[in-house]
Order: C-alpha cells, then sequence, then structure tokens
C-alpha cells in the first residue's frame, strides 16, 4: 500500500472528526480541533494537514492531498439538503432516516412526523451471555437509547447536549487510548468501528442543512469515494451489486430422512446453513473490496445475502474476475445449490447522488436478469460429465457424498457450527494461508473463520496459529460493541500476527438449560407437551423502500426532495442489521425462543408456541418504534405450530407459504390500496394491530392480531373458572363454519379430504395443519348468519340476568370472522392442563 494512498484514507476518514470536538469543547473550529485530533494520533505530517486544509485553499507541500480529499468531502457533502433557518448544532439531533421512508406516491413526510435519534454511542451487549433480568435490561436500554424519540428533548434524554457530546467524546478518547495508533491497515479498520460505535447518531451537519446523515455515514462515504477517485480516473465512479442466490431454498430445503442418525441435530444444521450464508455474504464482499484494493469504508450494505460496494472507475475485468473465482468456489462446494451475482455500473462522480437511485435500480435489475445465466462464467462442456460419488447422495442434503457414512462432511461441519454457534463470544477472521483447520475456511478465497466460545479459546487459537499462518487477523466481538478488552489488545502486543478489532452482529440466541451453563434446551425442554411455533417473518416490499423510498421524503416550493442518496441508503442498511441481526437477540431471549436464521430482513425464529405468539407481536411493535413509527415501513408473519418430532425444514416452508402466500398477499379491506402488515397464525390472516386505515365500521369487530390473541386468553379465563365449557368455545369455530363455508369450504371437510391423498398428507392432519381459510371486514359485515343460532345458543346455556350474559353476547359475535385464533388458543392451552 502507497502511502499516499494511506495518507488520503485517514485523512478523508477523520477529516471532520473536529465538529464531534468542537461540539464537546467548544473552542476553535472544526479544521483546528480536527488537526490537534491527528496530531494526537501521531500523524503529524500529512494526514493532520489533510484534515486542517480540507476547507482552504491548500497547505504548500499537502496540495495534491488536500486537494483530494477535499473533493470528496464536497461531492459527499452535495447531498445534504439546505435549510434556510440558521440552527443551533448543539441542539439538533440527528433525524431519524426511517422517518423519510415514502412508498406511496405523492405521499410525503410532513415536519411532524420527524423522529430523532438520541446522541448515544452504539451500545448493545451479547444476551447469551446474561441473565433474564439483564435481558430485560438490555431491551430496556435499547429502547431508550437506540428507538428514534418524538422530541428533540428525548433524544438528548432531558439532558444538557453539550454535557452529552463532553460525555461521548471522553468515552470514544477513553477507547482510543487502548490501542496503540499508526498507519497499517489494522488501525484504520479499529478506528473505523470506533468511529462506528460513537459517531453513527450525531448528525454530520446541522446550521444550513437538515440534519439526517450521521457524521460516521459522512465520514465513511467521503473515505471511499476520496480512494476510489485516486484509484481509478479521477472522474468516474462505481457502484458494485451482489447477491447471493439460492439461499433460502439451501437453508430451508433440508430432507427429512427417517434413518437413525440423521434427523436428530436438524436444528443445528439450519442454524450452520443461516451462519454460513451470512458469513459467505460477508466473505464475497470483503474479497472484492481486498481484490480492488479498497478500504472497509467501500461497503456501503451488506447483509441478508447482499451487498453492495464503492468502486472506481474500469473495473469491468476485475468484477468479472472475481465473480468467476467465487462461484468456481460456489459451484465446487454446493454443486449448484448457491450461486453470486455480482455486477457493476459506471457514472460520472458529478452525478454521485443525482443519479444514484437509477444506478441502484439498473444493478437489482441486472443481478434479477442474471440469475438465469448463473454459473455462465464458470462452466465449460467437462462440467456435464457427470461423476461417480463414493457413497451415494447425502441422506440430509441430498449432495454428493464425499465419505462413507449417511451425512456428507459438510452436514457434519454444519451441524458442529450450529451447535457452537449459541456459545460464542468471538469470530476470529483470517486473510492468507494456513496449515491448521478453521471451524469454517474458503481456501479459494483466502479467507477463514474461527467461532470461539470465550477469551481463553481465543488467545490459545491465535497462539495455535501464529507458526502456521501467514496474513492478516481480524477479531469481531459478537453482538456486543464493548469490542475493544483491554486483555485482548495486549496479547496482541505478544504476537507477530496484524489484528484488527471490531464488532459483529449474528442471529444466534438461544435459550440454555442453566444460566452460565451454556447448555441449549432441546426441542421438548422448550414446549409445552411437545408443541413448537415456527415463526417467519420479513419487511413488507423491502425492494420499494430501498430503491424508491427516500426519493419522495419531503416536498417544498422547489418540488421533491431527493433523499435516495449513498449516505442514507448506507445509514438504512445499517439500522435495518443492527435491528434484525443485533436487537432482535435481546427479543427472542425474552421469549425463550431460538434464532434459527436472521439477516437483512428476514427472519426464522422457533420456541414454544405461546412464546413465539407473544414474540411475533413484540417483533411487530418494537420494530414499529425502532423504524419511527412510519405507516410506510411494515412486517408481516406467518406461523405454523407442530408437534415437536415434526421436521424443522417441513415447518420454515409451511410458515413461509403462509408468509408469502396469505400475510403479504391477502387484502383485509376492499379497494385496499397496500396489502400486508399481515400475520398468518392458526388458519388466518388477520392485521397486526392498527385499526386507522379500516373505517368506523371496523370497530364492530376484534380482527387484529393483538385484540383476537388477548380475547383467546379471556375466553381462557372464562374456562378455567368453569364459566363456560369446551363445547361453548367449539360453537365459535361453528359459527365461523357455518357464515363463511360457500365461499371458503368446510374446514373438516377439506382436513378429511387431506388424510385420504398418502402419507405426506396423513401427518400435516396428525399435526394439526390447517390451510388458511381468509376472511376479508367487508365479508365479515356483510354475512351475519351466525348471530341467531349464537343468541339461541346463549340464551339456552346462559343465565340471561347475570353479567357474563351481557359479556358473552357482547364480545363473541366480535370475534366469529376470525374465530380460528382465540379458539385455537383455548383449544392447546386446556389441552396441556389435561395433560398435566
Amino acid at each position: 500500500m502507497s502511502e499516499f494512498i494511506t495518507d488520503l484514507r485517514f485523512g478523508s476518514l477523520l477529516h471532520d472528526i473536529g465538529k464531534f470536538q468542537w461540539r464537546a469543547e467548544t473552542r476553535d473550529n472544526h479544521p483546528v480541533l480536527g488537526e490537534e485530533f491527528a496530531r494526537n494520533l501521531g500523524f503529524d505530517g500529512s494526514v493532520s494537514k489533510a484534515v486542517l486544509g480540507h476547507h482552504s485553499s491548500g497547505i504548500e507541500g499537502f496540495e495534491d492531498l488536500i486537494l483530494k480529499v477535499s473533493e470528496a468531502d464536497r461531492l459527499s457533502a452535495s447531498e445534504r439538503e439546505s435549510d434556510e433557518e440558521g440552527k443551533n448544532a448543539f441542539e439538533e439531533p440527528l433525524r431519524s432516516i426511517f422517518s423519510f421512508i415514502v412508498t406511496k406516491k405523492e405521499s410525503y413526510v410532513p415536519e411532524e412526523n420527524i423522529r430523532f435519534q438520541p446522541l448515544v454511542p452504539t451500545s448493545y451487549r451479547n444476551v447469551n451471555t446474561l441473565t433474564d433480568e439483564e435481558v430485560d435490561k438490555e431491551l430496556e436500554k435499547t429502547a431508550r437509547y437506540h428507538y428514534p424519540k418524538t422530541v428533540k428533548d428525548q433524544a438528548f434524554l432531558e439532558r444538557s447536549p453539550n454535557g452529552l457530546y463532553k460525555e461521548l467524546w471522553r468515552s470514544m478518547q477513553g477507547e482510543l487510548g487502548r490501542v496503540s495508533p499508526n498507519k497499517d491497515k489494522q488501525f484504520f479498520n479499529t478506528l473505523y468501528y470506533i468511529l462506528r460505535k460513537y459517531t453513527s447518531q450525531i448528525p454530520s451537519a446541522a446550521y444550513y442543512n437538515v440534519p439526517d446523515i450521521s457524521l460516521f455515514d459522512h465520514l465513511r462515504t467521503t473515505c471511499s469515494i476520496s480512494e476510489c477517485l485516486y484509484k481509478g480516473d479521477g472522474e468516474n465512479l462505481s457502484i458494485i451489486g451482489g447477491d447471493l442466490s439460492g439461499i433460502q431454498s439451501f437453508i430451508y430445503n433440508l430432507k427429512s430422512p427417517e434413518e437413525e442418525g440423521t434427523q436428530k441435530g436438524l436444528a443445528k444444521r439450519v442454524r450452520g446453513r443461516s451462519f454460513l450464508v451470512n458469513i459467505l455474504n460477508d466473505t464475497i464482499a470483503d474479497y472484492i473490496v481486498d481484490e480492488l484494493d479498497l478500504s472497509i469504508a467501500s461497503k456501503l450494505w451488506c447483509s441478508g445475502g447482499h451487498f453492495y460496494i464503492l468502486g472506481p472507475a474500469s473495473i469491468e475485468d476485475e468484477v468479472r474476475a472475481c465473480r468467476k473465482s467465487v462461484n468456481n468456489m460456489l459451484l465446487e462446494r454446493f454443486e449448484g445449490d448457491i450461486s453470486s451475482i455480482i455486477t457493476a455500473k459506471q457514472f460520472d462522480k458529478k452525478k454521485i447522488h443525482e443519479e444514484f437511485p437509477e444506478l441502484a435500480y439498473e444493478v437489482s435489475n441486472d443481478i434479477e436478469a442474471k440469475k438465469s445465466k448463473k454459473f455462465i462464467d464458470s462452466l465449460d462442456a467437462s462440467d456435464f460429465v457427470l461423476e461417480r460419488s463414493k457413497g451415494g447422495p447425502c441422506k440430509v442434503c441430498g449432495n454428493r457424498m464425499d465419505k462413507e457414512g449417511v451425512k456428507c462432511s459438510s452436514c457434519e461441519r454444519l451441524e458442529r457450527i450450529g451447535g457452537k454457534l449459541p456459545k460464542i463470544e468471538y469470530l476470529l477472521k483470517l486473510n492468507g494461508e494456513i496449515d491448521n483447520e478453521p471451524d469454517l475456511s474458503f481456501p479459494e478465497v483466502n479467507t477463514h473463520w474461527y467461532l470461539l466460545k470465550d477469551q481463553q479459546e481465543l488467545f490459545n487459537t491465535l497462539n495455535q496459529i501464529e507458526n502456521c499462518f501467514s496474513g492478516e487477523a481480524f477479531v469481531f466481538k459478537v453482538n456486543s460493541t464493548d469490542f475493544l478488552e483491554e486483555a485482548v489488545v495486549e496479547h496482541q502486543e505478544k504476537l507477530d500476527i496484524p489484528l484488527s478489532f471490531g464488532f459483529k452482529f449474528i442471529g444466534n440466541a438461544t435459550p440454555f438449560k442453566e444460566i452460565g451453563e451454556k447448555a441449549v434446551k432441546s426441542f421438548d425442554e422448550m414446549s409445552s407437551h411437545g408443541r413448537i411455533g415456527y415463526l417467519r417473518m420479513d419487511v413488507d416490499d423491502l425492494g420499494a423502500i430501498v430503491t424508491t423510498g427516500l426519493k419522495r421524503s419531503s416536498k417544498d416550493r422547489l418540488g421533491e426532495k431527493n433523499k435516495y442518496t449513498i449516505s442514507r441508503f448506507a445509514n438504512l442498511s445499517r439500522y435495518l442489521n443492527e435491528f434484525f441481526v443485533g436487537h432482535l437477540n435481546a427479543i427472542a431471549k425474552k421469549h425463550n425462543a431460538y434464532i434459527n436464521y436472521s439477516g437483512g430482513d428476514d427472519v426464522f425464529i422457533v420456541g414454544d408456541w405461546k412464546d413465539i405468539l407473544k414474540c411475533s407481536l413484540d417483533i411487530k411493535n418494537r420494530f414499529n418504534e425502532f423504524s419511527a413509527e412510519n405507516p410506510n415501513i411494515t412486517i408481516s408473519a406467518g406461523i405454523s405450530i407442530a408437534k415437536e418430532k415434526f421436521p424443522i425444514g417441513r415447518a420454515s416452508k409451511r410458515s413461509g407459504n403462509y408468509l408469502d402466500e396469505y400475510s403479504k398477499k391477502v387484502k383485509f379491506k376492499e379497494n385496499e390500496i397496500a396489502p400486508k402488515n399481515m400475520i398468518t397464525v392458526f388458519g388466518e390472516t388477520v392485521p397486526w394491530k392498527s385499526k386507522s386505515n379500516f373505517g368506523a365500521e371496523s370497530n364492530e369487530f376484534y380482527y387484529t392480531f393483538d385484540e383476537l390473541f388477548e380475547k383467546g386468553e379471556w375466553l381462557y379465563s372464562l374456562l378455567q373458572e368453569d364459566k363456560i365449557s369446551m363445547s361453548f368455545i367449539y360453537s365459535i369455530l361453528n359459527y365461523k363454519d357455518m357464515t363463511f363455508t360457500e365461499r371458503y369450504g368446510n374446514r373438516e371437510d377439506k382436513k378429511s379430504s387431506e388424510t385420504k391423498k398418502g402419507k405426506e398428507n396423513s401427518k400435516e392432519a396428525e399435526y394439526g395443519y390447517l390451510e388458511p381459510s381468509f376472511v376479508s371486514l367487508n365479508e365479515a359485515i356483510k354475512r351475519k348468519r351466525y348471530l341467531p343460532h349464537f343468541k339461541e345458543m346463549l340464551v339456552r346455556n346462559i343465565d340471561t340476568e347475570t353479567s357474563l350474559f351481557e359479556e358473552l353476547d357482547t364480545e363473541i359475535p366480535k370475534i366469529v370472522p376470525w374465530a380460528r385464533i382465540p379458539v385455537s388458543i383455548v383449544s392447546y392451552k386446556h389441552r396441556e392442563m389435561e395433560v398435566e
């Protein structure tokens, strides 16, 4: 690495750090303070001068470096939105990126809907190391410090903004004091994560600009722009997009074998496969960054099987070579189950923000088009000659066996990884050649991963590899932003391995048998008498949110304002990843649930059926708060419930079918513009919570999931008090069937016919499978055939003079159209009581 590019990276990454210091100390100006900060790190020459001169005409001897930092700063800052009213920078918190998402035509964000990010560091803890009480406190802390607030004072925690800046600045200085600054790649990476922790919720500009871009995102995009212009032609840049194709099938399409030794460990293999997909996405993105000799700052988005990288001009050959190397590896390792689509688009630097929406859209379309030509760069005629495998197909994954037995080496490895995953506190990534055996290795791209349970295992592994590894190492603290631990940093000084430090979020929340023991509960230990809930969730229309959600964010006398720019794009990516891969761990842990997969916006969680119902609603409510209560950002879910021995692969598919074919496709009310924002469970598809979109007539029913869940609890309490019987409760379901049979068919007849179609469907009947039968609000309003029958039954069974009669007479008709939810809750709970 040349000295100039090193100085350029550090200078551009730190160019505006003085803004942070100025708000803490209120002296001098931000270039002067930034230079002081750089000098205190030991950067007395080029880097400090680049920081000092990025707003001036130049400093003798450093003109070229300063010019390049200044140009990148101007290009990055050109995305800012002007505000004619000057403001006090101290009193302006960062505005939440979620506030500006708009997906409906001619819909803009009113000022009163803007939410504000609290002025705090990014702070998360590994919940698998916490007690139940500590998990509750972690959830409270995250809600206070990371959920956007409605008023500015709340964002400043009802304290002095200047005092908060001072506290934040001192904390960052304290962490920086734990490492030895220098100009190597390892310190740059560590500094990047320190800045991510402390400047992600600080506005980059506020005086005459709308403060909706964080200082961290401005610093990293300035750094990326500067290095890409220097490495390219100086006039153009590129956007590189990547997508892992086939990951859903890879994760969930596991066989459900009956042979002994293959069914056991299936949940671990699902977790292992989920981890592999996430780490593979990181590995491929990092490989491209390294091949193009870019820094970590160039990764704009990397989660959920997708990545976007800012790159230099004229990189078609390099991207093609990377794509071929990656797909050769994937074809050999996964036999076509997973492929990588990688493409790039070049654009004029002057139109970096103006053309970014169209560029991202073009890249996305190009990726979709190339999915029909997977491995086109990797296949030749010899690849179509079938080789005889040693022992036939693997009984678990179906791919070729590479050894004797019933499971291939890959399935055994992923099962081991899935077993280790809930217990780890560190990930160690190696780039280079190694003679040791890592937990997960991609030698084709010189990348290897170790999953390590504690500090001692980290130290032992580093000591073992020191003499058999040549390259660079990166230590990630798992799900904890307290990543610069004194003991770990001190141990580095004993090694001859270049080490970077950072943190990484992975979905690995798991219920343990005993606190501190880390012995994972089995499904039968976790479930109530053998019934397990399988939850699949994802954000509705994420593609539209990403590609068009920021294009019509606001409007003034000059017209629409485009907020779909590189920094905001990167900001949105980071926040989604924090929720679905970071914060989600605490939510799942609170409800004693397993996270089997979380990435991007896609979630698969398993737990006791009652816990999963509560967990789904908790995720929905918390995501709503986390995303600034923006009605344009919604989430849908599908839940299937089955016996504990039901194959997890089939259960996940069933939940996925509920999610994709019902929750995301049905319209709860006629002429509804935007369906989705629904949950499918117990054979019903209903909205989550809000009635605001359905008009006054909707008040005569209980049709939202939270209401129906509450009514199920209410009916069960009446049953326990012997005020009603199970036959009374089942009659509610009969009233639903008699009213909606003509359109949707008889549930019992349908179930009976399915059991005649062979062994597969017999199993589904055994495990209580119900095909959803959707009832819209309009249908419920029109059809009330059940009312006279219900009234007659009520008079016959309940004393008409009692308050119970009045209560049942009022409440039961409101739940009949969606009766499966409350009736199923009562039925399942009652069966559990009978068993006890």
